[in-house]
């Protein structure tokens, strides 16, 4: 067995193993996920979405790829932190594969100065019992929900909307396509930091999103085909944007979906139903700019719940409970693992 580095911009072949592998472990761990086109991994593997330094890992024996791996090392906000999202196709798993591709981003990890490895799995699922096996620890759920956009048709908005707007009689609602117009990027860039407080891992910071990180999300999407759409709310006394959602058209490798991105309501304008309001307005506009869109896919930390009310309220349907995971290198590489793995265990039950 070989674990071979390389670079997912430039070997296009060995990007496509890694692929096939991905797609075959979805189907058959997480068969309500929606499917990711070749040129959405792409984009994933080779970074342009995050800007983050990668490495990627292909795993091989005789009878061709087994497994892969990518490993992220974040330079802007949690430099202490690297993520591992190791995937190996059921029929090659308990070979020691996914063992063998831990130990060498562990070892990755510690070469730049990493202090923990994280990851995400669903729950129940065959990662999850290898993470918690390895001795990671589990930290806070995430939960997907999917919103059949049938589910909320016109009238329903209608009467959400009526329930919501005599809260908001201060603001109006502005929206757009495409990239962010310059007159509102630098506004959208201090609403992005109103994620900040939003439910995260002890010891994890929030990604501080400026103009230019902006403008590079937006670029890579739009290369890769992705269509943006946003909906803000201003404050017509300090034309303030005090709300903001935005969602992903993810293009033909998962026709009829839509991604939710951010969002958020900055601190001073919270209590005015806003939340609720951008989301019926996003769908009025996506009816009219993107009627092909049939599913909308969203994800939020189980203690978030004011955005989970708001989204049942809409009519999402959770689809899939997650976990994020923690792996103390410097207990793996002391030999106490056996006690992490303890604690991971009994964490995860």
């Amino acid at each position: 067995m070989h674990i071979d580095r390389f670079d997912p911009k430039a070997d296009t072949g060995r990007l496509d193993a890694c692929y096939e592998m991905f797609t075959a472990s979805v189907r058959a761990d997480d068969p309500d996920a929606p499917a990711m086109s070749r040129d959405e991994f792409e984009g994933w593997w080779s970074a342009a979405y995050s800007g983050d330094p990668q490495q990627a890992f292909l795993t091989t024996d005789t009878t061709g790829p087994v497994g892969c791996c990518l490993l992220g090392l974040p330079f802007r906000e949690n430099t202490h932190a690297a993520y591992c999202t190791p995937i190996v196709p059921s029929p090659h798993r308990r070979r020691g594969i996914g063992t063998a591709l831990l130990n060498r981003s562990m070892h990755e990890a510690r070469a730049a100065g990493r202090s923990i490895l994280t990851s995400s799995t669903l729950i129940g699922s065959p990662g999850a019992a290898f993470a918690a096996a390895q001795g990671a620890v589990s930290g806070i759920g995430d939960v997907r929900r999917v919103m059949n956009v049938a589910d909320c048709p016109p009238d329903r908005r209608s009467a959400l909307r009526a329930s919501a707007e005599p809260k908001a009689t201060d603001y109006h609602l502005v929206s757009w396509s495409g990239r962010t117009p310059e007159i509102y990027l630098d506004q959208t860039a201090q609403v992005e930091k109103a994620m900040s407080d939003a439910p995260r891992n002890p010891g994890m910071e929030a990604t501080v999103w400026d103009t230019e990180r902006i403008r590079a999300a937006e670029q890579a999407g739009l290369d890769r085909g992705v269509g943006f759409f946003a909906v803000a709310a201003m404050h017509a006394g300090t034309g303030e944007i005090a709300a903001l959602t935005e969602i992903a058209d993810i293009g033909a490798g998962s026709p009829g979906w839509g991604e939710q991105l951010i969002t958020a309501v900055t601190r001073p304008h919270r209590g005015h139903r806003l939340g609720l309001l951008v989301k019926l307005a996003m769908l009025d506009l996506l009816a009219e700019q993107a009627p092909r869109m049939r599913w909308i896919v969203t994800s939020n930390a189980e203690l978030n719940q004011h955005m989970i009310a708001i989204n049942e309220q809409l009519g999402y349907r959770i689809t899939g409970r997650f976990l994020t995971w923690q792996l103390d290198l410097a207990a793996a590489s002391s030999g106490t693992v056996s006690q992490q793995r303890e604690a991971g265990q009994a964490a995860s039950r």
